[in-house]
């Protein structure tokens, strides 16, 4: 099934609480697909699901125009970051389960965010991209924290999607640990009302210019 025929027609959101967000996953990709090494056990073993769905988006979209925004024809990639951009690298990675707690394989996961400058890219190419999880339910995206646009917190678009189920449409968000580009996240978090702490990822500690972080997803199947 391809991308364009799973988000064709499929515009329901999905409304309930959020999975829990722990662990620190350090899984590498090689050729589009996850490797199954100790990084990869480890995170597996720091996941933990209660079977509550993610919430969903309640935050305005990327700027206008936005007609092809989350369109199927983004790029297929687990790496949005693009040789020489600049920013705080960021590599996020979990897992698509369902509501029994069951790894959803081959769900799509559509990405789009801001630069390091706080800016979308109104052509929808730069840091967007789609990706299937693997057998397991796993999914790696390998990207940059987004500046802040203008005075929302610092936040990462999302589709997600089981073959043939309904679209969770929602953002990721940042705890106020994050330490990039002089943003005061604790701050930008406390007056946005769409930031909602159950769609903050669990972020590991800044080593160098480089964040680790974990976000599993609940989805509906059906």
């Amino acid at each position: 099934m391809t991308a364009e025929s799973m988000l064709t027609g499929r515009a329901s959101l999905i409304t309930g609480l959020s999975a829990a967000l722990l662990g620190l996953a350090g899984v590498a990709c090689n050729h589009g697909r996850l490797s199954s090494g100790t990084a990869v056990a480890s995170s597996e073993q720091a996941s933990i699901c209660t079977g509550e769905k993610t919430p969903p988006d309640r935050g305005p979209p990327p700027p206008r125009p936005t007609g092809r925004y989350f369109r199927p024809g983004s790029a297929q990639r687990r790496n949005i970051r693009e040789p020489g951009m600049p920013g705080v690298w960021l590599n996020l990675s979990g897992r698509v389960n369902d509501e029994d707690c069951k790894p959803v394989a081959r769900a799509l996961l559509d990405f789009f965010q801001a630069d390091s400058h706080g800016k979308y890219d109104r052509r929808e190419l730069r840091l967007h991209g789609h990706q299937f999880t693997d057998g397991q339910g796993r999914y790696v995206l390998r990207t940059i924290v987004p500046l802040n646009y203008l005075n929302r917190p610092p936040h990462i678009h999302v589709k997600v999607q089981a073959p043939d189920g309904p679209v969770l449409g929602t953002q990721l968000f940042f705890p106020a640990t994050l330490r990039a580009y002089g943003m005061r996240v604790g701050r930008l978090n406390a007056h946005a009302r769409s930031f909602n702490p159950a769609l903050a990822v669990h972020l590991g500690p800044r080593r160098g210019n480089r964040y680790s972080a974990r976000f599993d997803f609940v989805i509906a199947v059906a």
